[in-house]
């Protein structure tokens, strides 16, 4: 690809398909909040335990084993940091007392919060200037995505519960 002098080299934008054009957005609000992700310390199994808690609200730890491909001690290792730090906490499966589960704690569900909203003022600066139909058009549309995504992810973690169960076998 040739690159002007004095810009970036940046591939165009995929029109007319909205997964990419989606995913090209989140890319760029990942990147525009980098330093805030690189300033939490975190290595990047912690943070894929801390994602998958998000996602399944808690999960026995042979399932993040499972999950992380890794062995129990070493998921174990991982649990104990991100506990130190307050991010995660173990409790008791209610159903079966001898399993244990792992838990986002107030300040791990505020940290991917803080996360996952850090590059969220490059979006209010470049909204602003765009007309108002088309804000409000990407207002309603995005809160029907999301509505979608939600309705999507509880379908999955009642599919995933049972493989849940079976893990703790």
């Amino acid at each position: 690809m040739a690159r002007t002098k004095g810009t970036s080299e940046r591939p165009p934008l995929p029109e007319g398909d909205v997964a990419n054009l989606l995913v090209t957005a989140a890319y760029r609000a990942l990147v525009a909040g980098a330093e805030q992700w690189a300033a939490a310390k975190l290595t990047m199994p912690q943070l894929k335990v801390l994602l998958l808690l998000a996602r399944s609200g808690s999960a026995p730890v042979s399932w993040l084993a499972a999950r992380m491909s890794v062995s129990p001690p070493n998921i174990t290792g991982i649990l104990d940091r991100l506990e130190e730090r307050g991010l995660v906490r173990r409790t008791n499966d209610p159903r079966d007392r001898r399993v244990v589960r792992i838990v986002l704690t107030d300040e791990g569900q505020q940290l991917l919060r803080e996360l996952t909203t850090s590059g969220a003022s490059q979006f209010q600066e470049v909204l602003a200037t765009l007309p108002e139909e088309t804000v409000q058009s990407l207002s309603t549309s995005l809160a029907a995505l999301l509505e979608a995504l939600e309705q999507s992810q509880q379908a999955a973690a009642q599919t995933e519960e049972p493989q849940r169960r079976r893990a703790r076998s």
